[in-house]
């Protein structure tokens, strides 16, 4: 074939022509219900972003002879579009993006369990499948139906290739141009904005070991308990602070008013597996998935447990969620069984959750009335009603009216809709409260209320207003309830800042246990020289992180791998939520070299450039 007959087989071509400009005027229209708020180079960063793929998409329906390749670039330019909108609304109810919401469900196990876990059946995953291939098919069929034309001019062939490159151009030098500006990365918050740059000159790198971590050789130095009470540590879900006053949790309410209280306890990863893995096997939430492989081919154990065991207590464990899940129960456990006495109230997942909360709660109250005279015992609780879609007794829903439990994230668009998912949360409240309460009444009766440690907190908080509906997202109601319980203890100092790592610290110091220190990440509360101005708490895709202070909070983009890790500060907030500009000179990188720092213990991090 000749020059001139290829030539002439590119220009002589069907094209559309209102196909692609129509889904990029479609792929703006989010704002109508989705705000993101102020930022108007972001926003035109965000158009250009738009115009450049659409205007590529033209670009390939254009220069391809291929019938094939121009339905195929239809239906995704379609697909495309859906994703766009479907990740705005992600974002405009839980203010995670899609690709966030997906982390979440896979960080640190098998992706189709999860689901599984979390009520996305596998019929669900089929449907989902078809309902994307429909997309495709649609955009195809209105493909055929648009305008047309046959071009026989290079100007009107080439014209896709310009609107391409120059947008191009101009977005990546627009990025490349204000990545040190402050809240540049907050643009994660426009739907499948691209970022050319995952880091800029603010951020800080940390190395990670994988290996490093104490043994239970280690642990075997923990040993004996000058003051051998009792221990019953309740963790409850997705527990808002706020929710202990005399209405909805009368006996924790009175319980916080006779023991150590703390509206300053942050958790150090939103998300119930990262929760639980600091909360129990005193690990940090940035070593979630390596701590799984770890444990899975050495099976330590939890090294808490080993040091209540070394100390001659018995051990307790019930809960009302399914503890198999990415299978945590072994891994606290260990190869050495270091729970002495097991319940799992979970049975199925179409059961609603108060009913595992009331045999978890029956079961400690037998155990505890069994445990009289005995050695000494630590008891670990679960409770799972607060879960979401919340669940109660009818005893229990005296808020009224309420959501039924198929509540629709979607259709949660106004105060009046979140309120009435508020009352239903507020009825699982009480559902948990009667648990405590049988618990607590347990102890009492036995006569052990004043040579027993009781401490309450929650995995997470759960979020009730427009953006920050339930958890897993980085808002202030991430803050939990804090209640210990701790008879004949010293004072408290009640306005430092506490996380999860101070839990068990501050109970081993409570019972004088010998040779834990040096063995836990955290600092006991009774330590009169305990200070901490600021908690660190990751988002439950580890993609997200917040370091907060008294007055100023800094929110950070993580980076991390298998050897090390990074923080590139997005943004900073006064206390009040608004976005203010940076703050503190080098207080914030100072405490987060200190804060990684503190991992020494377990993983021994070290920092290979701080700023």
């Amino acid at each position: 074939m000749t020059e001139n007959n290829i030539l002439s087989g590119v220009l002589n071509k069907t094209v559309r022509t209102g196909y692609y400009p129509f889904l990029f005027v479609l792929s703006l229209l989010w704002p109508a219900y989705y705000s993101t708020g102020p930022g108007c180079a972001a926003m035109a960063s965000f158009v250009i972003q738009q115009a450049a793929l659409f205007s590529l998409f033209q670009l390939i329906d254009s220069v391809s002879s291929n019938r094939g390749v121009k339905y195929a670039a239809a239906g995704t330019a379609s697909l495309y579009l859906f994703l766009v909108h479907f990740n705005a609304l992600l974002l405009s109810v839980t203010s995670m993006t899609l690709y966030e919401s997906i982390t979440v469900f896979a960080i640190g196990g098998d992706f189709l369990y999860t689901l599984e876990e979390a009520g996305l059946s596998t019929g669900f995953i089929a449907l989902l499948v078809l309902l994307l291939a429909a997309v495709c098919a649609a955009g195809c069929v209105l493909y055929r139906f648009m305008p047309q034309m046959v071009s026989r001019k290079r100007g009107i062939i080439m014209l896709p290739l310009f609107l391409f490159i120059a947008p191009a151009a101009v977005f990546i030098c627009e990025q490349s141009a204000h990545r040190d500006d402050p809240g540049f990365f907050w643009r994660r918050v426009y739907p499948l904005y691209i970022e050319l740059y995952s880091a800029n000159s603010q951020t800080m790198n940390f190395k990670i070991s994988p290996e490093n971590r104490a043994t239970p050789e280690e642990y075997g130095r923990a040993a004996g308990a000058g003051n051998p009470g009792n221990v019953v540590f309740i963790i409850l879900e997705s527990f808002r602070s706020d929710s202990i006053n005399r209405e909805l949790a009368p006996d924790m309410y009175a319980l916080a008013g006779s023991s150590f209280a703390s509206s300053n306890y942050y958790t150090g990863g939103i998300y119930t597996s990262l929760a639980w893995n600091s909360l129990l096997m005193d690990r940090p939430a940035y070593t979630y998935p390596l701590d799984i492989d770890y444990d899975s081919r050495n099976g330590p154990g939890s090294g808490i447990l080993r040091i209540f065991k070394n100390s001659g207590y018995e051990t307790y464990c019930a809960f009302s969620a399914n503890m198999e899940w990415k299978g945590f129960h072994e891994r606290v456990n260990g190869r050495d069984r270091l729970i002495d006495h097991y319940f799992c109230g979970y049975r199925d997942r179409a059961e609603e959750r108060n009913h595992p909360d009331r045999r978890v709660a029956s079961q400690a109250v037998e155990w505890i009335r069994n445990a009289r005279g005995g050695k000494p015992f630590v008891m670990l609780l679960h409770l799972d009603s607060t879960h979401w879609t919340y669940y109660s007794d009818p005893e229990n829903r005296l808020s009224k009216p309420y959501a039924g439990k198929d509540v629709n994230y979607g259709r949660l668009r106004t105060a009046g809709d979140i309120e009435l998912l508020y009352n239903r949360y507020k009825n699982s409240v009480r559902q948990v409260n009667s648990g405590i309460s049988r618990v607590i009444a347990a102890v009492r009766e036995c006569g052990m209320y004043n040579n027993t440690a009781i401490v309450i907190v929650s995995d997470h908080g759960e979020g009730f207003a427009p953006g920050m509906i339930g958890h897993s997202v980085m808002h202030d109601d991430i803050k939990k309830p804090f209640i210990m319980h701790l008879p004949g203890a010293g004072s408290f100092k009640k306005k430092a800042f506490i996380t999860d790592a101070e839990i068990f610290p501050t109970i081993f110091d409570y019972l004088r246990i010998k040779g834990w220190r040096g063995l836990m990440r955290g600092r006991s509360l009774l330590d009169p020289d305990y200070k901490r101005e600021c908690v660190l708490s990751f988002h439950g895709s580890l993609l997200m992180a917040d370091l907060t202070f008294n007055d100023y909070r800094v929110m950070f983009r993580v980076r991390r791998d298998c050897e090390s890790i990074s923080f590139t500060p997005v943004y900073f907030t006064d206390s009040a939520g608004r976005i203010i500009p940076p703050q503190g000179g080098g207080e914030w990188s100072d405490a987060l070299c200190d804060i990684i720092s503190d991992q020494v213990p377990l993983t021994r991090p070290a920092m290979s450039s701080a700023k």
